[in-house]
């Protein structure tokens, strides 16, 4: 069995134990205290989120005809034109709405 090392390590205000060990794969969940797993999960769902706030177009430029398709489509939008009812884009579509 491996040697293992136990230590504390304060993370985010909270002190939880860290063992360490001489092999090369992670601790297992059985092995971790509950307020070991609440923080792993915890940095798992703030990884998450962080990852889906990004905006992988940030700093990118738009091309001019596509800025002027998007400003002709807001300014017809906004003097009230309707576009496609869903229904019919999705029955063009073939797919069942």
């Amino acid at each position: 069995m491996p040697s293992r090392s136990p230590q504390h390590v304060t993370i985010g205000g909270k002190t939880v134990r860290v063992v360490l060990t001489n092999h090369h794969y992670p601790m297992q969940v059985k092995d971790m205290t509950i307020e070991e797993l609440k923080l792993l999960i915890q940095e798992t769902v703030a990884e998450t989120i962080q990852s889906l706030l990004v905006d992988p177009d940030e700093g990118k430029q738009i091309k001019p005809e596509v800025k002027q398709q998007l400003l002709d489509s807001l300014q017809r939008t906004q003097s009230g034109e309707r576009g496609i009812p869903a229904e019919e884009v999705a029955k063009n579509l073939g797919l069942s709405w």
